[in-house]
């Protein structure tokens, strides 16, 4: 998007990662970025949600008016809560993530 046909209350260009098609009468709530990239994650061992395996889903977001990214980890069917996740705070749980793994793999 350039700046000559991107809306007026896009100040900013956007992020590369950015996949949005942005338009004027986007309302304040969403005027998101939002990332192409999403990964999902089936959780093998928690309870179903109706016929539904449970899925995480993490993604990339900015609020328009927000400092920076977002690392967003939320559950696709009717999840009641989001985690958004600064760089370093998604990166702290990576790393703890991974060393779980390592402790239940019994290869520490």
């Amino acid at each position: 998007m350039t700046s000559s046909n991107r809306p007026q209350w896009l100040t900013e260009p956007c992020p590369k990662w950015c996949a949005t098609t942005h338009r004027l009468d986007d309302l304040p709530d969403d005027r998101l970025h939002f990332s192409a990239w999403l990964r999902p994650v089936a959780l093998t061992y928690a309870p179903r949600v109706g016929d539904h395996r449970r899925v995480l889903l993490v993604y990339v977001e900015q609020h328009v008016d927000e400092d920076g990214p977002r690392v967003v980890l939320t559950e696709e069917h009717g999840g009641q809560e989001e985690l958004r996740l600064s760089a370093d705070e998604a990166c702290a749980l990576g790393a703890a993530l991974l060393h779980g793994r390592t402790i239940a793999m019994d290869v520490v």
